[in-house]
């Protein structure tokens, strides 16, 4: 019997007869591996804009999306942040939004990400607690 871990033997009705089909092949690789870039894709399309916030200098970000839609935040910083709508590195109170960025803001932690909806149309924007030159703009359309 083939010790090769490529090649699958299949048993047909006659236990003489045995048909070598070789798995891994050129061709079947690149189809397993497209398949894969598919399904690993699939989900990448649940995000109108994603925003990293990172430990580099000023952040200023101007995204559009549609109503209801999400934004993906990821903290890549050294540490939490709080993002809330506001203006000046403030949140402001009773500002229209997703509820998530209300005061006291969303707390992000270090090496994670936040989905935030936008359901109504306009403009926001989006101030950290930690970092004065955060500035992001969503417009909703």
């Amino acid at each position: 019997m083939n010790q090769d871990p490529c090649v699958l033997l299949v048993s047909q009705r006659s236990p003489n007869k045995v048909v070598r089909f070789r798995l891994f092949t050129p061709v079947f690789i690149q189809a397993f591996t497209t398949l894969l870039l598919v399904v690993a894709m699939s989900g990448c399309g649940g995000h109108a804009a994603s925003i990293t916030l990172n430990p580099m200098g000023p952040i200023h970000v101007d995204k559009q999306i549609s109503a209801g839609q999400a934004v993906q935040f990821s903290n890549l910083t050294q540490g939490d942040v709080t993002i809330c709508l506001g203006d000046n590195g403030r949140c402001i109170a009773n500002a229209q939004g997703p509820s998530e960025l209300q005061p006291p803001g969303l707390k992000i932690s270090q090496g994670q990400s936040q989905d935030i909806t936008f359901a109504n149309s306009g403009r926001y924007e989006i101030v950290s607690l930690n970092n004065a030159n955060v500035h992001v703009y969503i417009d909703v359309r």
